[in-house]
């Protein structure tokens, strides 16, 4: 009688979302591009510095970082399919062009706002392209690594 009564086999497990996860980093990776636009204007009205290369390699940089933290920051992220890893990284890259090129217009509208719209479309699809191009290239990173770890993880546990 006392194993008819048992909660825990009429207690149902909910099977892991990785998207409530993923919609944090893709805000972090909103506020990433943001963060960096403000200091590159702080430091081009403050300091008269219009390059720097140690904001550059940071912002180069953060994409790969948070790619990776965004997959190693729980052990159910590491072991999803791969479809779901590449559905993720879509999203991360979508929202990192999305806010360059935000950016981008913004930027432009302020230094070059004496060039023709059609111009001003064309630069844009081109520093778009070139964000997605690069974003992708460090998702490649990120998935030859997650897919290493997996293999020498794996071969761990079954040797």
């Amino acid at each position: 009688m006392q194993d008819l009564l048992n909660e825990e086999e009429f207690i149902k497990e909910k099977p892991y979302n990785p998207w409530k996860s993923f919609r944090l980093f893709y805000a972090i990776a909103a506020a990433e591009v943001l963060l960096f636009y403000g200091i590159r204007m702080v430091l081009r009205d403050t300091f008269g510095i219009t390059n720097s290369l140690a904001l550059a390699i940071a912002f180069n940089l953060l994409p790969l970082c948070t790619a990776l933290f965004m997959f190693y920051h729980r052990k159910e992220n590491f072991l999803l399919k791969t479809k779901t890893i590449l559905l993720g990284l879509l999203g991360l890259v979508s929202v990192y062009a999305l806010m360059v090129s935000v950016g981008g217009i913004i930027a432009m509208r302020e230094y070059l706002g004496y060039i023709s719209i059609w111009d001003h479309i064309l630069i844009q699809l081109t520093g778009f392209a070139g964000t997605i191009l690069f974003h992708h290239i460090i998702c490649s990173v990120v998935i030859l690594i997650i897919a290493a770890r997996r293999k020498k993880k794996f071969k761990l546990k079954t040797a």
